[in-house]
């Protein structure tokens, strides 16, 4: 058996994707699992992270959307995720690798490769650490705080200290990544570059080979002997690191400029240090906030959830009609289950018995359900399965199916269902799947 070079779980509601998407993994030798839903990725997390070395998530999934579904993902796990979407413009992919990402692939990527690398590559990070701008450049002026701060900075450094490039950089694992630069003296350097941490000077800095500013690197034979020089040529140099109590060493603040210094750098001396300190304060308030905001997240994915079942509840449901409700063309079947007997069973075994049945009943429609379908529990006996490919043809054998579920693990339940048609609510849709199923409960029907 061939050897599987990581494994990988795919968060992508949408099945076409889904196939397509593994099936490209599997043939570069990934492992890959996949769920539909925000709620789903969280829980298999919470149970079997250490089963994954990589999550890829599409950003707008049934249950959360954008900035929430990744933070929603970041804070259940502590494994390197790649953003594969295309819910975003390309240019603001950096923005997501500021929030946390890994990596960021658009869908419609011309190179079909370019998803398996950023995969691969993503799986040799060591775990992740919390991002040092998770509020960084983004749309909402009210959370860039962060990044306008230390762009500030780094303009108030090139003015007091000119250098060929200052920059903002971020450590993850043993990658160095620029965050913001200033400077035209380095054409090869903009945000998103990354360099292999080990071989910056900036690591030698960190570790105390050498002092923090350098007027003439030749004459450290530390920092002389860094392989990224090779790439970028540095006579003299000037660095911070940026640290955080609790978490550790972040990034750094750096300068570097082609020509030595005639100079001692003195007024570096006592500047950089003073700056990358305001700035290791204000990382710490952002990844504080950040935290903050990932656990309204995922209390926002609970509100969500049916505590009972863990299947999404009526308001997930709900959110699913909102998010579609004004697409005329999207295709759906829905089912309504209800329970037959629930209250006599509460009342004659107690509601443990009851909750046993739910469970049940849960549990049985889950396992019947396809990769292109939803079950919710919508009320205390009552289901819904949101079939998204499923035709008006297809509808008796897909509600045979759910039946047949139910009837396997001894569960009596009325079942009923609906096709929409083209330009049809999916409210009305979501009234005849109801109608038809109480009509079957009261025996005035024959299942449809």
């Amino acid at each position: 058996m061939a050897q599987v070079e990581a494994n990988v779980l795919l968060v992508e509601d949408d099945p076409a994707a889904r196939v397509l998407i593994s099936a490209r993994l599997a043939e570069a030798g990934l492992a890959v699992e996949t769920v539909g839903t925000t709620y789903d990725a969280v829980e298999v997390l919470g149970q079997r992270a250490d089963a994954f070395d990589v999550v890829v998530i599409d950003l707008v999934l049934p249950d959360t959307e954008g900035a929430t579904t990744l933070s929603s993902v970041l804070e259940a796990c502590a494994l390197p995720v790649v953003v594969h979407s295309g819910s975003v413009d390309p240019s603001t992919g950096p923005d997501l690798i500021l929030r946390g990402a890994a990596r960021f692939v658009a869908k419609d990527d011309p190179d079909p490769q370019a998803l398996v690398r950023s995969v691969l590559s993503a799986s040799a990070l060591s775990p992740r650490v919390p991002p040092v701008l998770p509020s960084g450049v983004t749309t909402d002026p009210g959370r860039a705080e962060l990044s306008e701060l230390a762009g500030r900075a780094l303009d108030l450094l090139m003015e007091a200290v000119p250098m060929g490039a200052w920059m903002f950089t971020r450590i993850s694992g043993t990658e160095w990544t620029v965050l913001q630069v200033r400077g035209d003296g380095y054409t090869q350097l903009r945000p998103g570059v990354s360099f292999a941490w080990p071989d910056t000077v900036c690591s030698r800095m960190v570790a105390g080979a050498g002092p923090q500013v350098v007027p003439r690197i030749a004459e450290e034979p530390a920092f002389r002997q860094a392989p990224i020089l090779d790439a970028l040529p540095v006579g003299r140099y000037v660095g911070t690191p940026l640290a955080v109590d609790g978490v550790g060493l972040v990034g750094t603040l750096c300068g570097i400029d082609p020509a030595p210094a005639d100079d001692d750098m003195d007024l570096a001396q006592t500047l950089v240090p003073a700056v990358g300190q305001m700035l290791s304060s204000a990382i710490a308030l952002d990844i504080e906030r950040d935290r903050l905001r990932r656990r309204l997240g995922l209390a926002d994915v609970a509100t969500r959830t049916d505590a009972l079942t863990g299947m999404p509840n009526r308001r997930a449901f709900d959110l699913r009609f909102i998010l579609h409700h004004g697409e005329s063309d999207w295709a759906a079947s829905i089912a309504v289950i209800d329970l037959n007997g629930l209250k006599t069973v509460n009342d004659r075994e107690g509601h443990s018995a009851g909750d046993r049945l739910i469970t049940t009943a849960a549990q049985a429609l889950q396992s019947a359900l396809r990769p292109d379908e939803t079950a919710f529990r919508i009320g205390g006996d009552e289901f819904a399965v949101l079939a998204t490919d499923v035709t008006d043809e297809q509808l008796p054998a897909f509600l045979d199916r759910l039946r047949q579920a139910l009837r396997q693990a001894g569960v009596s339940a009325a079942v009923g269902g609906a096709t929409r048609r083209p330009g049809q609510p999916l409210q009305d849709v979501l009234a005849a799947a109801d109608s038809l199923m109480y009509a079957v409960k009261g025996g005035g029907t024959t299942p449809r």
